[in-house]
């Protein structure tokens, strides 16, 4: 059977999409080690059992660059990568990268640690207004992030002062 080549060229291209989202753009790479110092610059106020809970809610954008950061040690504790999709997932978690979630889901998930050890992080626009307490940036083609002190405090948390003072806006 010989198919047209319309339809032979439209089939290519939606491979050609599905196989480069598969792919990790440098974007997320450099994100993935920005998501590691944030938590090796924060402090929790007691020490974990051996490890530390990264949980990737919602889209996972970082591909296999966030396996980068399982098993690396950071405060004496062996990093433990794993998604999550549901609010009942992140209850074990101590670090929280939001992705692809609406203002809403935001909210909710910031009120659903909220007063537990817990740093949350994001990528998206208007994060710091949603209480997620670190939100990664794009300006002049840099990645750059934003702090809501108030947010992270509020968990329980504190973020040494080198971190506070790269950061291009602190909220109080």
């Amino acid at each position: 059977m010989r198919l047209p080549i319309k339809v032979m060229l439209s089939l290519l291209l939606i491979a050609g999409h599905a196989l480069a989202g598969a792919e990790v753009t440098p974007e997320y790479r450099v994100k993935a080690g920005f998501l590691f110092n944030f938590i090796a610059f924060a402090k929790w106020p007691v020490t974990t059992a051996g490890q530390l809970q990264l949980c990737v809610h919602g889209n996972n954008p970082f591909g296999s660059a966030i396996e980068t950061l399982s098993q690396k040690n950071v405060h004496g504790a062996r990093l433990v990568v794993r998604e999550t999709t549901t609010l009942e997932e992140i209850n074990d978690c101590e670090v929280i990268f939001i992705s692809g979630a609406s203002a809403r889901e935001m909210q909710a998930l910031s009120h659903a640690v909220a007063g537990r050890p817990v740093l949350t992080v994001s990528d998206q626009k208007d994060a710091l207004n949603q209480g997620i307490g670190i939100n990664m940036v794009t300006r002049q083609n840099r990645i750059a992030f934003e702090i809501g002190l108030r947010a992270v405090e509020a968990n329980g948390l504190s973020l040494s002062s080198k971190l506070i003072s790269l950061a291009t806006e602190v909220r109080q």
